[in-house]
């Protein structure tokens, strides 16, 4: 008696269709069934994969622009081989400085914003100064 799978092979041989035990289908079945599913999981994924470059791309991007515009501004600190950036500089604090009285009994008051601008004291005429101040 032959086996069952001698019966397959001579029927190949002969160019005959071997016809598929209902056990073969129902393999076949679940092969195509879990081969689809795969596929399905498959293009799910590079879809996904797709998205992550993307976001990667633009955020190397944005890196690399952020980068080059802290090389532009900060070429000092690049030479010294710093790594953080210098404290901020703070102006400071407005100045308030009371003259003594000028010019028929007036006083004058700086202020910071004023400190930059030279005085002109060449105006001013000393005899009118209060004596309470020398």
């Amino acid at each position: 008696m032959l086996g069952f799978s001698r019966v397959k092979q001579l029927r190949a041989a002969a160019g005959q269709v071997p016809v598929d035990s209902k056990q073969d289908a129902a393999a076949k079945g679940v092969i195509n069934k879990i081969s689809k599913e795969r596929n399905q999981e498959l293009e799910r994924l590079t879809g996904e994969l797709v998205g992550v470059r993307g976001e990667l791309e633009a955020l190397r991007l944005k890196y690399d622009g952020a980068t080059s515009r802290r090389k532009i501004l900060e070429p000092s600190q690049r030479r010294q081989g710093r790594s953080s950036p210098p404290p901020p500089v703070v102006p400071p604090a407005p100045l308030a400085v009371v003259a003594p009285p000028l010019l028929h009994g007036s006083s004058m008051m700086l202020s910071y914003d004023d400190a930059r601008v030279p005085l002109q004291l060449e105006e001013l005429e000393l005899g009118e100064l209060d004596d309470t101040w020398l």
